[in-house]
C-alpha cells in the first residue's frame, strides 16, 4: 500500500502534556497523515474556546530487541 508520504511514520510513541495554570493532563499525539498529527484532549480536560494552554511533548523511544 502506498501512503504517498514524504517520510515514514513517527518512529516513536509520543505523548503531550496539556498544562493550564496548576492543572495538567497527559494525552496522546497521533500520526494521522502526511505532514500532520492530532493532539487529542485527555479525558477530564475541559477547555474554553480560545483558552491558552502550554503543550509539552514527551517522546517515548521504543527499543526492539
Amino acid at each position: 500500500m502506498n501512503e504517498h508520504r514524504f517520510a515514514t511514520r513517527v518512529p516513536y510513541a509520543a505523548r503531550v502534556m496539556v498544562i493550564r495554570g496548576e492543572d495538567a493532563w497527559l494525552g496522546e499525539v497521533v500520526d494521522l497523515s502526511e505532514g500532520g498529527c492530532g493532539l487529542f484532549r485527555p479525558e477530564g480536560c475541559h477547555l474554553d474556546v480560545a483558552e491558552v494552554v502550554q503543550l509539552v511533548f514527551l517522546l517515548l523511544l521504543l527499543l526492539l530487541l
